[in-house]
């Protein structure tokens, strides 16, 4: 695992615990379209999880094919940040009140 607090609580500086306003506009639409449960701030990190796993496997099947070194290098740059990210949300998932305390 690439669990990094350092990055956790840096992102946290610079985007603010936004993860109950992103509930709250996630509440709104599951409300209307899908389900009858309310969305919880931890809910929002393994989702944005999801959403990072899925961005790994698109940078995944890009390096694939053939590339400039430097495209190469960038998306590799960026699967180790997605990665990272993924993990992060994870265990700010499953740890969110120490997370609150970063």
């Amino acid at each position: 695992m690439r669990i990094d607090k350092s990055v956790i609580k840096q992102r946290k500086a610079l985007y603010g615990d936004n993860f109950q306003k992103i509930a709250d506009s996630w509440n709104k639409y599951f409300k209307l379209y899908l389900v009858d449960k309310d969305i919880e701030p931890n809910d929002v990190a393994l989702l944005m999880a999801l959403m990072k796993d899925v961005r790994i496997d698109a940078t995944n099947e890009l390096l694939k094919y053939q590339l400039s070194a430097s495209t190469r290098d960038k998306l590799v740059k960026a699967l180790e940040d997605s990665i990272t990210d993924s993990e992060n949300y994870r265990w700010i998932a499953r740890n969110f009140e120490e997370y609150k305390s970063l």
